[in-house]
């Protein structure tokens, strides 16, 4: 029995409604052991883990640790006497860094990035779970050999859901990024104001042209 036309033209629709598929090369999707020795600097804690997982069977769970788990909050100092007439300089308080531990692939770390040349590629995604309900800010770094490196603005993690995260690669390239020569791409989180380490699930690390 043959099929009739009307069938054909439609499934020819359907057929041509269909986005074409991006080209993908992926950095890291956490399959194996060797894939989760990522650099963490001793503030990130990881483990492959079977949940939560957007690519293959195996996302990577990362525990981003708090400054006060490491450095104490500073004793306040009594103010020193000064004799009357005596004219001091006064000292300018000392701005606290941001604390953003971070996961990091590539160079300075056991686990490679799979390509070090970007240039053929527009994009680079990170698929991030955020378990909690509260939000939280993520931020990719990307260097290259040069050791120039390129802080992305944050991106707000929703709670209880997928969020993927990018950069636009040609965009960078414009602003004098390397893409033939990446040196490593990681992810800080801003852990301000937090009263216990939050957790995020990692994975599908990848290019896309």
């Amino acid at each position: 029995m043959g099929t009739q036309p009307g069938a054909q033209n439609a499934a020819a629709s359907e057929s041509a409604a269909e986005p074409p598929k991006r080209e993908v090369l992926i950095l890291d999707s956490f399959e194996s052991l060797s894939e989760c020795l990522v650099g963490v600097d001793g503030y990130t804690e990881v483990e492959r883990n079977s949940q939560r997982v957007s690519h293959g069977d195996f996302s990577l769970k990362a525990s981003f640790l708090l400054r006060t788990q490491f450095y104490p909050t500073p004793t306040p100092q009594a103010t020193p006497y000064v004799k009357p007439g005596t004219q001091t300089a006064t000292a300018s308080p000392t701005a606290t860094p941001p604390w953003r531990p971070r996961v990091l692939i590539g160079m300075g770390a056991a686990t490679p990035l799979k390509t070090q040349d970007f240039s053929s590629y527009k994009a680079l995604k990170l698929d991030v779970f955020n378990p909690e309900e509260r939000p939280i800010n993520g931020i990719l770094e990307i260097a290259d050999s040069r050791g120039y490196v390129f802080v992305l603005p944050a991106v707000g993690l929703s709670g209880q859901k997928v969020t993927t995260i990018g950069a636009d690669l040609q965009d960078l390239a414009s602003e004098d990024l390397d893409l033939i020569h990446i040196r490593h791409v990681a992810f800080h989180v801003d852990v301000s104001g937090r009263g216990s380490p939050p957790v995020l699930f990692l994975d599908y690390l990848r290019l896309e042209k």
